[in-house]
Parts: structure tokens; sequence; C-alpha cells
């Protein structure tokens, strides 16, 4: 269920403003894909990775509008301050909901 979900390595990822990458399909792959923060290689063999690899140390200016995507897209949407600020008002909402029942 891994590719199903968001580890917290990748949310780390973003909050230290890395480019992920990944050959896997599920949320990461469409997280990257939404947000152009990282970088997608089409199957898992070793080649394909070092051939992306050699492709990013070959374009430094891409890296880093995609470095700078990641951590704009943790700032947003996975910092502490906004997850559990929108949580907190969700519970309120909940409990006024519940009170007028």
């Amino acid at each position: 269920d891994f590719q199903n979900s968001l580890s917290n390595k990748t949310i780390e990822y973003l909050a230290g403003g890395l480019a992920l990458t990944t050959g896997l399909d599920g949320k990461v792959r469409q997280l990257i894909s939404d947000n152009d923060c990282g970088y997608l290689y089409s199957d898992q063999s070793a080649s394909s990775y070092r051939n992306l690899l050699l492709e990013i140390l070959a374009d430094r200016q891409t890296l880093e509008r995609r470095k700078k995507a990641a951590r704009k897209l943790y700032q947003e949407q996975f910092r502490a301050e906004s997850v559990y600020g929108d949580f907190k008002d969700y519970l309120f909402e909940v409990v006024v909901a519940h009170r007028r029942v």
C-alpha cells in the first residue's frame, strides 16, 4: 500500500527543498506530476535511474526550479502549522454541528 500513500520521508524531503525522484506508480508520482517538484523515470532499472541522474546533472537550472517547487509544496500543504490549523478548524466545525443536533 506504500504506493497509495505519502511516507514521512517524502514529506521530509519536500521540507528540505529536495526534488523527488520515482519510478513507481502511485501518490508520489502524482505529487511530482501535479507540482513539478521532481523527476519521473519509466522503469525501475539501474540504467534508467542512472540516465535520469545524468539528465539532472546536465540541467541544474531545472533542478533548482524543482527544488523550489518542492519547498513551496511543503510550505503550502504539509507544514505542521497549516495541517494542524486546518484540522483544528475541522474539529471545531464537527463539535458545533454536533451541538445543533
